[in-house]
């Protein structure tokens, strides 16, 4: 039995094809070793009959280790995604409300700014936003769908710029160790939530370990040949390792088994148990991959790949306006096209009160029909939306109205704005939760580009 009970004869399956004449399957049996420790196998008796008299049966056990292991990683797989994707669409609703609160907040603030204790009020209102704004940025990555700056980085250099910082973090009761091979390739990803990632898993390393700990962060240069990349769920080819060791407490297998979900923690109220759930989501997000060996009593190994870099690098500038009273005004006519109505009237509300000329549609088959009869300068679109969506309307208007700006915006990254046909939509789109200084400040750059 599985439970490391014999059977008795009664229950014997080889006895039964022998009585029987019935062949039989079973994948629920064990063969136990000497040293109390079991092996799983699958069991099939075939019955051998000559003449009508049953004379024996083929028996056979199959080791199947190494497929339930496979089984049990695909369901962790698949249970990963729609955790994933039910985080996503959670975030993108509150991004939305994060938006109205942010954007109201900031009208709010510039019409009180006389009135110090009514704007205190308002100051604690968008500090809160705000805070909630970096709750949700880490949903977003765990989802792989958090908005990023990606560019070619050499990890090596955030590691020596992030160690001083990192010691001081540890605290002196724990050694840091660089353990960083020469001539590392270079990877493209987000420098800030590479940082950030860093950071979470020195932290847990931290909380592992007892005092005069040793946490080695190790990177070197590798090459995967088609089974390793296979058994690691990447593609063939060169990538950079990225490991962080510690000598602390390790884990058992149940908490293993759970350490990249979301809200897991072993840290009671102390945790948030989004760190590693955060980190599981930058990497995905980049392509990369990421393991943890570890056992009670022998520390934690953190095992992180990432693809060589073959793109070129990217700068991205920005507008450093920081209040209303310094954004810039117009007189254009913008169309604001998006199905949430608070977010309509919140970006209605923000342009006019800078003079510029606003219409709005609830979405894009609404907008071409104003489009048949109104001049617009400059369409700001969301993406997601009923009947025809931001990607739809886009490429409609770049064919019928090539001289229309277009300022798209976005819950979350959706690499499906790349197939537009213009990269450059794609990298100038308006991230949710935006502020009233981030939306004008985007809208006066399109009209000028």
């Amino acid at each position: 039995h599985a439970n490391g009970n014999l059977y008795l004869q009664s229950d014997s399956l080889i006895l039964n094809t022998l009585q029987t004449g019935a062949g039989v399957h079973d994948n629920n049996h064990c063969f136990w070793r000497y040293n109390k420790t079991s092996v799983p196998v699958e069991y099939s008796a075939q019955p051998i009959i000559h003449g009508n008299e049953v004379v024996g049966a083929v028996v056979t056990f199959s080791d199947i280790t190494e497929a339930l292991l496979a089984e049990e990683t695909l369901r962790r797989s698949q249970k990963m995604d729609a955790i994933g994707k039910l985080t996503g669409g959670i975030a993108h609703d509150f991004n939305n409300m994060l938006s109205v609160i942010l954007g109201y907040g900031e009208l709010l603030a510039a019409m009180l700014s006389d009135k110090p204790k009514q704007a205190s009020y308002i100051h604690e209102i968008n500090n809160a936003a705000e805070r909630a704004r970096k709750l949700t940025s880490k949903l977003l990555t765990f989802a792989s769908r958090k908005e990023t700056f990606a560019d070619s980085t050499d990890i090596n250099q955030v590691l020596r710029d992030e160690q001083h910082m990192l010691e001081k973090t540890l605290t002196a009761k724990f050694h840091l160790e660089l353990d960083l091979s020469d001539g590392l390739w270079e990877v493209w990803l987000d420098k800030s939530s590479l940082e950030d990632a860093i950071v979470n898993m020195c932290i847990n390393a931290s909380h592992a370990m007892k005092d005069n700990g040793r946490l080695i962060i190790r990177t070197r240069n590798i090459h995967l040949n088609a089974s390793e990349a296979n058994s690691n769920k990447l593609d063939e080819g060169d990538y950079v390792e990225l490991s962080i060791i510690d000598n602390g407490c390790g884990m058992d297998k149940e908490t293993l088994q759970q350490v990249f979900d979301p809200f897991f923690t072993t840290k009671g109220d102390a945790g948030t148990g989004l760190g590693m759930s955060q980190v599981y989501g930058f990497v995905k997000q980049f392509n990369g991959n990421i393991v943890i060996d570890s056992e009670p009593g022998k520390g934690t190994q953190i095992i992180i790949c990432f693809p060589r870099n073959d793109r070129s690098s990217s700068q991205v500038t920005k507008n450093k306006t920081s209040s209303l009273a310094d954004a810039s005004s117009g007189h254009e006519t913008i169309l604001v096209v998006d199905d949430e109505s608070s977010l309509r009237d919140l970006a209605k509300h923000i342009l006019e009160s800078q003079n510029y000329n606003v219409l709005t549609a609830n979405d894009g088959n609404e907008a071409l029909k104003i489009l048949e009869t109104q001049s617009v300068d400059l369409i700001l679109t969301d993406v997601i939306m009923p009947n025809l969506n931001g990607h739809e309307l886009v490429k409609i208007v770049l064919s019928r109205y090539p001289d229309i700006k277009i300022q798209m915006v976005s819950g979350y990254s959706d690499e499906t704005v790349a197939n537009i046909g213009d990269g450059k939509l794609y990298e100038a789109r308006l991230q949710k939760p935006y502020t009233a200084i981030q939306l004008l400040n985007s809208i006066r750059h399109c009209l000028d580009s």
